[in-house]
């Protein structure tokens, strides 16, 4: 900060009219020096668990890794020509992959329209509920296929489109939300620890899950209905607990947050 207040008081008057912006100013004079004085501390790993802030922040940004990892996102882009043979998909490897990339990038440009205009929360919550939707459809597909050995050909194309849906939802939220909200909630003397940290764990857990997905499914036997249904559950309770944790970050300042985050 360069203590050039004098310059900003009169951009913000221009931004914001006749209106009164002593007190907008000071909580961006109170929000830049807390963070000059969090910048010059090194956090550690210990800060991360004693400080009630912190831990809020780490544990929301942890359980977006255990939706992404088990909530069936990346078991459909990693065994999703497995997946899509068990349901007598008509369509080839090839172009089932194009279709999943071009469901990906419509996602991506999306997102960007829709992050700002309607906040993170709201997000969240559509992600979360579309996604666990979209697990116990599939879920119940396998079961009536794998367990009640249903003839289910004739609506082989719902598990299709609901992991289509699957994938175009987690991509509005629950997968770029954890991008955003890092940058956003973390207390800067411990972005970079916690940042190394979410990444390691995540690469734990994306192992895990792919392990565990063709140990259940296909070692044991008990088919994809198992797995999916675990992901409807994963899905459900975990963005229960995002939004609980989680608080609103849009239109707010770095000192708001962390206020919110102590609370």
């Amino acid at each position: 900060m360069r203590n050039r207040i004098d310059e900003a008081e009169e951009v913000l008057e221009k931004l914001r009219g006749k209106c009164d912006i002593s007190e907008e100013l000071q909580t961006i004079i109170d929000s830049l020096s807390k963070k000059n004085k969090q910048s010059s501390k090194s956090g550690n790993l210990k800060d991360i668990f004693t400080s009630k802030a912190n831990f809020r922040a780490f544990l929301s940004i942890m359980l977006f890794a255990v939706t992404q990892h088990f909530g069936g996102f990346f078991t459909i882009l990693t065994y999703g020509q497995l997946i899509f043979k068990s349901i007598n998909n008509i369509m080839s490897d090839y172009v089932v992959n194009v279709v999943i990339g071009a469901v990906q990038l419509i996602s991506a440009l999306v997102t960007t329209l829709l992050v700002d205009k309607f906040g993170r929360k709201p997000l969240i919550l559509t992600s979360g509920v579309s996604a666990a939707i979209c697990n116990f459809v599939i879920s119940f597909y396998f079961f009536l296929k794998e367990y009640m050995h249903a003839d289910v050909l004739s609506v082989s194309w719902i598990p299709f489109i609901s992991s289509l849906i699957l994938i175009f939802t987690f991509n509005c939220g629950l997968l770029c939300l954890q991008i955003i909200l890092m940058s956003e909630i973390f207390a800067t003397e411990i972005k970079a620890i916690s940042t190394c940290l979410v990444g390691v764990v995540g690469g734990l857990l994306a192992t895990l899950g792919s392990k565990l997905y063709i140990w259940i499914a296909i070692t044991l036997n008990y088919g994809h209905s198992l797995p999916f249904f675990v992901y409807f559950v994963v899905v459900a309770v975990c963005t229960a607990i995002i939004l609980h944790v989680t608080p609103e970050t849009k239109g707010k300042t770095f000192a708001e947050i962390q206020i919110e985050l102590g609370k």
